[in-house]
């Protein structure tokens, strides 16, 4: 039953001797009682605020009797009042009472400046009498709406958006309500959000230009509204390679340059273009500038003849489209090529100081014969602290070009890099010829003090009571992968594991329930009968907790991976807990699940990779009860759209100035014909001899973030070997280590129209209560030594009356260990929504050394 009264006098001038009502809340009589966690306020108009106050009847007969509300300054200031008659037949009635006041000048749409606002109430029936406060900002109603997504898109693309609608009093989902997201005035995207209070906003038609832009997002419905904005990055997002047929040229020589540009992350050609071409010499000054469009494929090429007198060194050659450059740099110097190479064999993968490596050197002029009889100078050079030459060794090639030495390794390293294999001597060698023609060449000698190395690291954030895993990675000197057999030893605990060919194991292990430190320890052993053991720790963490992890850090689009959830400590309770699941690619939200937690905190979800979330794929989970970081996983995917290059000559040699024809054939990874841009150099491969160049630059620069590109793995472990690997097992154990190094970006984008003003209601909280903290401290100076029958502080602080915070509520008092002061009392405040241990509790400490 709703009920209105009749109101008496209207909203009178606030009287300037009115004080506010300092007791405990009186909220039940023998006749009514009122539930002050359903009393409520709602705004109608800009002047206009009604109370509503739900009471129950306890006695037999009807009651009547009057209403009475005010509203209060935090510092006793009387802003407005008013009352109502009422009649009450119904066992239960909602009362309404009217406040006329500016609710604009109190904040208006700023829900933060209502906590400036304390409402009072008073309803008489007879004799019976209840009476309170509570704080306008708690019991105003408003839709509280949180938005999750991606800061950045990419211009021509879509993204999506989260969003979470919820009554801002009870945090109950909002169904049915419709959300809308506008840029400037244009619509976006709409949704009606669901049973959980969810929607998920597909925005489309963004504009083209580059820049940032402000997304607004606005909730509305029958019983309210809500409204949030974000600025939102549009990104052209553009690669580009430049490739040269050749990485060093003498003055005279034509330069030929190609470029290919893709989309990101569609990877597709950014066609019909305009690029720019520059080309700047070793001291900077700008050449060559021409401006042509890319092709069908985003291919754009150009031809630069050099001068024969030019500035020699570092050339730069650069391609702008756009606000994007590229940027390669190129040798122009006077060099001869070689005419012969020298090929280091070590008996070792490396060594250990002390010992003795035997090298052997062969040599042959590209043309195929032996360097017979050429004399070998070889320098080596410890790389330590500093740098120290070493004796030089000299050698003479057979016949046959061959030579070999033993060369001492220095049995003592200072630099602490000895301990993970990457002390190194370094080699220069020199070779002579029997014409007096010397080439110089280097190698280097790897030099360690263990033959196994063991590491150890959680995969993802670990959660207590729980089971976590351990990534165990095994390797050599090297940092190469070794097959080895181990032990985790923890809390008078074993696990037996082994690493297997990749060198990577993922190890499960029960955490304790209890905050901390988890200690560990790892022993491996190879089969060359190599040991090692070291000791690990990682925190365990207090309090809620939330952990996402996936059974697998490589998959191919198509491929099913199963996604795990643990959680502890959930704030509403651990089954039935809702966590939420974004899934981000280049900064842009490709996907969203949700999925309940059961009654062991736990939840696997079957994820099947479709091609949108190709490459590096970051999930993230969170709940709406938790704060903080939302935990993170990341793997990458494989999209499988891999060319195949096939060249065959008609021939398998020419002489010098004959025609050569090459057949190219390109097909996909099914053998199918495939219509492609095919770059071809030919060159001296003596020139390869003077800097190398790997081939599958092109994947590597599109394919992988570069995050990846710039972890600091190796070997079998490094970002190249994800895409040249064609073992799947390789290529997981490669991205499990490698995820293990890099910062995978985050979807940036979590706001809420809830944020502002609840800082600026704990701000004026702290204020009012230290109000309160100065009048409690005024009164213990004033009464200056222990009353009769205080038998202790807190006692003492017991008997000061009225002691409520400003929302009428008493104040939680409890001891404090000594720290050398006397006696201390913690005093705390249940806050705004009037709950002790919600996360707006006020405390303050009184020291008996103070008085």
């Amino acid at each position: 039953m709703l009920l209105h009264g009749a109101l008496l006098g209207g909203c009178e001038t606030p009287r300037s001797d009115a004080q506010p009502y300092r007791g405990s809340d009186i909220t039940r009589s023998a006749k009514f009682e009122l539930d002050e966690t359903q009393l409520s306020a709602r705004s109608e108009g800009p002047t206009l605020t009604i109370i509503r106050l739900p009471i129950w009847r306890r006695a037999m007969q009807p009651l009547a009797g009057t209403a009475k509300v005010g509203l209060w300054t935090l510092d006793d200031q009387l802003v407005a009042e008013s009352s109502i008659d009422f009649q009450l037949s119904d066992w239960r009635a909602d009362l309404e009472v009217p406040l006329i006041f500016n609710a604009d000048a109190a904040g208006g749409q700023d829900r933060g400046e209502l906590s400036r606002y304390v409402v009072s109430y008073e309803i008489n029936s007879g004799t019976a009498t209840i009476m309170g406060r509570r704080s306008l900002y708690s019991i105003t109603a408003q839709w509280q709406l949180r938005v999750v997504g991606s800061e950045t898109v990419a211009v021509g693309s879509d993204t999506r958006f989260r969003a979470v609608l919820s009554d801002g009093h009870d945090q109950s989902p909002i169904e049915g309500a419709t959300i809308q997201a506008y840029l400037g005035a244009r619509l976006v995207a709409s949704a009606l959000s669901d049973d959980q209070g969810l929607a998920f906003l597909d925005v489309r038609g963004l504009p083209e230009e580059v820049g940032t832009q402000p997304l607004r997002f606005v909730a509305e419905g029958p019983e309210g509204a809500a409204e949030v904005e974000t600025p939102v990055q549009l990104e052209r997002r553009r690669k580009t390679l430049i490739t040269t047929d050749k990485p060093i040229y003498k003055p005279g020589q034509t330069v030929h340059v190609r470029t290919l540009t893709l989309e990101q992350p569609s990877l597709l050609p950014t066609a019909n273009t305009d690029i720019t071409l520059e080309v700047a010499d070793a001291k900077g000054n700008l050449l060559f500038r021409q401006t042509q469009q890319t092709d069908a494929f985003g291919v754009a090429a150009m031809t630069l003849p050099l001068a024969t007198e030019l500035n020699q060194g570092q050339w730069e050659i650069r391609a702008r489209l756009g606000d994007w450059t590229a940027v390669k740099t190129i040798r122009v110097e006077t060099y001869s090529l070689p005419k012969f190479t020298v090929e280091t064999r070590f008996d070792a993968a490396y060594y250990h100081p002390g010992e003795t490596a035997h090298l052997s050197f062969s040599s042959s002029y590209f043309f195929g014969k032996p360097v017979a009889g050429g004399l070998l100078r070889v320098s080596p050079t410890q790389v330590d602290v500093s740098r120290q030459e070493l004796q030089a060794i000299e050698v003479a090639l057979d016949e046959e070009g061959l030579a070999r030495v033993d060369l001492p390794v220095p049995s003592f390293f200072s630099s602490p890099q000895v301990e993970t294999g990457q002390a190194v001597l370094e080699l220069l060698l020199e070779l002579t010829d029997g014409t007096g023609h010397s080439e110089l060449s280097s190698a280097t000698i790897r030099v360690g003090v263990n033959d196994l190395i063991v590491s150890a690291a959680p995969i993802a954030a670990v959660v207590p009571g729980a089971v976590n895993t351990l990534l165990v990675t095994t390797t050599d000197t090297l940092g190469l992968p070794v097959e080895a057999s181990g032990k985790i030893l923890f809390g008078g605990n074993t696990i037996d594991f082994v690493t297997g060919p990749t060198g990577v194991a993922r190890v499960d292990i029960d955490t304790p329930q209890a905050a901390g430190w988890l200690s560990y320890t790892v022993n491996v052993q190879d089969a060359l009968g190599h040991r090692t053991s070291r000791a690990f720790s990682t925190v365990i963490p207090s309090g809620p907790s939330l952990s996402v992890r996936t059974d697998r850090a490589f998959a191919h689009v198509g491929e099913t991976v199963i996604v795990g959830l643990v959680g502890r400590e959930m704030p509403g309770g651990l089954e039935g807990a809702r966590i939420h699941l974004d899934l981000f690619r280049d900064g842009r939200t490709v996907a969203n699940r949700d999925v309940l937690l059961d009654r062991q905190g736990e939840a696997e979800l079957e994820l099947v990779l479709d091609d949108e979330m190709g490459g590096l794929l970051s999930l993230e989970a969170y709940s709406d009860e938790l704060q903080g970081p939302r935990s993170q996983a990341a793997m990458f995917v494989e999209r499988d759209r891999n060319l195949l290059v096939d060249l065959h000559a008609e021939r398998a040699s020419y002489r010098p100035g004959e025609d050569a024809r090459i057949e190219v054939q390109v097909t996909n990874v099914d053998g199918a014909p495939v219509v492609a841009a095919v770059g071809v150099s030919i060159v001296d491969e003596a020139v390869f001899a003077l800097q190398d160049v790997r081939p599958g630059v092109e994947r590597l620069t599109f394919e992988l973030a570069e995050q990846l590109m710039n972890a600091p793995g190796a070997g079998a472990w490094s970002a190249e070997s994800l895409l040249s690997e064609r073992d799947d097992a390789n290529r997981e154990a490669a991205a499990a280590v490698l995820l293990t190094q890099v910062d995978v970006p985050r979807g940036s984008v979590d706001v809420d129209n809830y944020g502002k003003a609840a800082q600026a209601a704990r701000e004026r909280s702290a204020v009012a209560t230290a109000r309160e903290l100065t009048r409690v401290i005024q009164w213990l100076q004033e009464l200056g030594v222990r009353q009769d029958g205080a038998r202790t502080f807190a006692h003492q602080i017991m008997l000061l009356p009225d002691l409520y915070d400003p929302w009428g509520q008493p104040y939680a008092i409890e001891n404090v260990p000594d720290a050398g002061w006397g006696e201390q009392v913690r005093l705390t405040s249940p806050g705004l929504d009037e709950r002790l241990g919600s996360g707006d509790d006020l405390s303050f400490v009184l020291s008996e050394a103070q008085f």
